[in-house]
């Protein structure tokens, strides 16, 4: 799944307990890992990257 923010497109993978959110940047790739205790649903993850200024 990915997710778009503005220029930025996140790839989305859903582990068990995070969520795995990739951005690649030309030869760069940036990764974060979101708890589930955060965001439990896609929904609340889109949420989440959509108001935090880290994305």
């Amino acid at each position: 799944m990915n997710i778009r923010k503005g220029d930025a497109e996140y790839s989305i993978k859903e582990f068990q307990n995070y969520w795995r959110i990739t951005k690649c940047a030309g030869k760069l790739t940036i990764e974060y890992k979101v708890a589930k205790d955060i965001c439990r649903t896609i929904e609340e993850l889109k949420q989440y990257i959509e108001k935090e200024s880290i994305f």
